[in-house]
């Protein structure tokens, strides 16, 4: 992989962040986040999320699949046509692990991973447990 520069902890927050004794940091990452993705976007998240791991910090990183709201537009456009037309296309295969995720509801499991003791890197699929 060829190192990102934004992708990194360059300016020296996470050791900041220990020297102020910060007690964890919750990080809001993508699903796709790997080092190893031909997508630079994912390659930097992936980078970031094991700087992360490594600094020596309690963590919990969190990998929501789609974030909607009240102000949201890509939902909201999508429920709007479902209503409207009875053909809705997608495109590949049609074989998609996305579960959409409250924005509200993230904040609260967000709350919730800070106040664990565990470090935890944590998918959106497994947060049904949370809702």
């Amino acid at each position: 992989m060829t190192e990102v520069p934004w992708s990194h902890d360059r300016h020296g927050k996470f050791g900041a962040a220990k020297r102020a004794g910060v007690k964890k940091i919750v990080h809001v990452s993508i699903t796709s986040a790997d080092e190893n993705s031909h997508l630079e976007y994912c390659q930097g998240k992936g980078f970031l999320e094991r700087r992360l791991r490594e600094s020596g910090l309690s963590y919990a990183i969190l990998r929501p699949a789609v974030i909607f709201g009240s102000e949201d537009i890509l939902i909201s456009n999508i429920a709007w046509t479902l209503r409207y037309f009875p053909v809705f296309g997608i495109f590949g295969d049609g074989a998609y692990h996305i579960q959409p995720i409250f924005v509200e509801d993230l904040a609260k499991i967000a709350v919730e991973a800070g106040k664990s003791p565990e470090n935890t890197t944590t998918l959106s699929n497994q947060w049904r447990v949370f809702i």
